[in-house]
């Protein structure tokens, strides 16, 4: 991957300081930052950002509840701590005094990012990309971290395992409109315009010329993860939960879940195409990028073997013997009493309340979710399957494994407090009988759409501030009527798409048969479905439009057995017939269930159906809970997977 981001790809120096020389076996150390407050801006775009320090505290967490860091050994440095000086003597002292080679240094940043003049003509656009620390400054950049710099940092560093990860960006969209729930994570500050050119500025080269420095500083040492695109925004967003709104970046919130709920030997990579599949469902518009580096392949923190040929892989140092693909688990932190329990994770790990955990013979319910952390207490009331152990089958450092999970009420905020009263009165009483699709009408409420009128037009915008449709409007009860089904559509996709489970029991490969996923009209579409288990495959289609369709099985062909291993090729060969990309252009979702019941579903061709009834049907072939009266859905039983594809005029 090419990110002009920062150029941090240069070779980590072999014989930098070795650290503490007592110290024999290879071990993890990281520096967390985030920083939501900056010294000399305020709370606005391109100022403050309130989801920053946030994720730095939710990596650290994870890093040591679920990845092994030892505490002493994650260094997290929050808003006004995080300056130039702190975070260059974090690089130049404490990491060559403490790190060898063999460790892997891990170092995350949740902030901004922006640009300063180019002096050394690398860079085909002549401006370099910046690291933006607390005290960054207005009108110069002189506090910010350039790209170069910070390469020279890393060379400093005596290990070549070391991990990047970025949740910032430098680039402002025009495409994107301001809304409340999501900034920016770029500087409020132009470098072209804002900050005068300096004497030494040269002129920028070709961009043949820059991609050649870029390929000639490449390294093995370094592997970079970054949350979108050099020239896209990387979006500081507000999450709904239980416990209310939280803000967290778009890409790290689900970095972050999908390192919790991640399978025992998961790789950066599988990580990485979990939280881009999940920010693609959501609809936010970035593109995160991960560096083609053979580290990508490695289990996630492992600690490795580095090769000195850089074409062979590292090969991981196996630290302890784990339940391979062990899923969906979270530590016991402490036990407060005798029926109750303290787990790690919380929101950040997608924990709700009232969903259940197994500890050996012990089976947990969850009570209060905190941010970090989740309360649970040992279920006394008749069970099914298996005996309930209280408390001597519990113990502090011990895992608990999510059996049953409670899916919180799938409801679609909608920001309605820019349209016209009686727009506003329209919509409510065509929408009345759908109390799922709930209207808002602050504008500091929290919504996962908002629409407003531009013209002529109502448009339905994204949380993140990107268009999703529009409607005529020349007045405003004919552009409420006209939005009613648009907003109907969106929410049986909204339906569709939250219908993942979290403790993925084994694996799916999806895929179109082309390897492509975007087509013209009258272009022939077939997928290719691979299961890791045995069961009933179930193919359910939103279209661009919105509209629910269920693919497979169908009246042609209701034999969706499938066997482990089996890959089956849809349209099948008992349909006898091929399938064509058809209008409505635009982004559609199709959605895999493998399931060891069949999911009861309507079979007609083309059969328009409710996501509720998808839902109904998932409910019913994952089968009961293992505690009578509990509304948690097995997820040890079932499996699904969701591909994005898009068909143009």
């Amino acid at each position: 991957m090419r990110s002009r981001h920062l150029v941090i790809i240069a070779a980590v120096a072999l014989f930098a300081a070795f650290g503490p020389p007592e110290r024999t076996a290879p071990t993890k150390w990281a520096l967390v930052v985030g920083i939501s407050d900056y010294m000399n801006f305020g709370d606005e775009i391109g100022g403050d950002l309130p989801g920053a320090a946030n994720d730095a505290r939710a990596m650290a967490d994870v890093l040591v509840n679920r990845y092994g860091f030892a505490p002493e050994n994650v260094k997290l440095v929050l808003d006004a701590s995080a300056t130039r000086d702190r975070l260059q003597a974090e690089f130049r002292e404490w990491l060559p005094s403490v790190a060898r080679q063999g460790d892997l240094v891990y170092f995350f940043f949740a902030g901004h990012g922006s640009q300063a003049w180019d002096l050394d003509a690398d860079e085909a656009d002549g401006l370099d990309e910046t690291i933006c620390p607390a005290d960054v400054m207005r009108g110069n950049t002189e506090k910010d971290i350039i790209d170069d710099e910070f390469a020279e940092w890393l060379r400093g560093v005596p290990t070549d395992n070391v991990v990047v990860v970025w949740d910032k960006c430098h680039a402002k969209s025009s495409t994107r409109a301001v809304t409340p729930f999501a900034r920016p994570r770029a500087l409020g500050r132009d470098a072209k315009t804002d900050v005068p050119k300096p004497t030494g500025a040269e002129a920028a080269p070709s961009p043949e010329e820059a991609t050649e420095v870029a390929v000639e500083s490449t390294g093995s040492g370094v592997m970079e993860i970054a949350a979108s695109q050099a020239d896209e925004v990387a979006i500081d967003a507000a999450f709904p939960s239980e416990q209310g709104t939280k803000y967290g970046g778009a890409f790290t919130t689900n970095f972050v879940r999908n390192m919790w709920t991640a399978p025992e030997g998961a790789t950066y990579e599988d990580v990485f195409n979990k939280t881009k599949q999940d920010m693609r469902r959501q609809r936010f518009r970035q593109e995160p990028g991960i560096d083609e580096n053979p580290k990508k392949d490695l289990p996630l923190f492992a600690l490795a073997e580095i090769p000195e040929d850089p074409e062979e892989p590292p090969q991981p140092i196996v630290e302890e013997e784990v339940v391979a693909g062990e899923i969906g688990f979270v530590p016991i932190l402490e036990l407060p009493t005798e029926q109750t329990a303290l787990l790690g994770g919380g929101s950040m790990a997608d924990m709700t309340e009232r969903s259940l955990y197994k500890a050996g013979q012990a089976l947990l319910s969850i009570d209060e979710v905190m941010p970090e952390q989740a309360m649970a207490s040992v279920v006394t009331r008749e069970t099914r399957g298996f005996t309930v152990i209280a408390r001597d089958a519990l113990a502090a450092g011990s895992r608990a494994r999510l059996v049953a999970y409670r899916y919180p009420d799938q409801i679609l905020r909608v920001s309605i407090a820019d349209l016209p009263s009686a727009a506003q009165s329209e919509l409510r009483q065509a929408l009345m009988m759908n109390p799922a699709l709930a209207l808002i009408g602050s504008r500091d409420a929290y919504a996962n759409y908002i629409v407003r009128p531009r013209g002529d037009y109502y448009v339905v915008l994204n949380l993140d501030g990107f268009p999703r449709d529009s409607v005529e409007a020349p007045d405003p009860v004919t552009g409420a009527q006209a939005l009613v089904p648009v907003l109907q559509r969106e929410f049986q996709a909204y339906q569709l798409a939250e219908l993942e489970n979290p403790a993925q029991p084994f694996e799916i490969q999806f895929e179109f048969a082309n390897g492509r996923n975007d087509f013209r009209v009258g272009e022939e579409v077939s997928f290719r479905v691979r299961s890791e288990r045995a069961g009933y495959l179930t193919m359910i289609s939103v279209e661009p439009n919105g509209e629910v369709i269920v693919l497979f099985p169908n009246e042609l062909d209701q034999n969706n057995a499938i066997q482990a291993g089996e890959v089956v090729v849809w349209p099948t060969e008992a349909m006898g017939s091929f399938v064509e990309a058809q209008p409505p252009t635009g982004k559609g979702i199709v959605r895999a269930f493998v399931t060891e019941r069949p999911m009861i579903v309507p079979l007609s061709v083309g059969e328009v159906v409710s996501g509720a009834e998808v839902w109904r049907a998932l409910k019913n072939a994952a089968g009961r809970p293992p505690v009578q009266g509990s509304d948690a859905v097995p997820v040890e039983n079932w499996a699904t997977t969701a591909i994005m594809y898009e068909v143009r005029p």
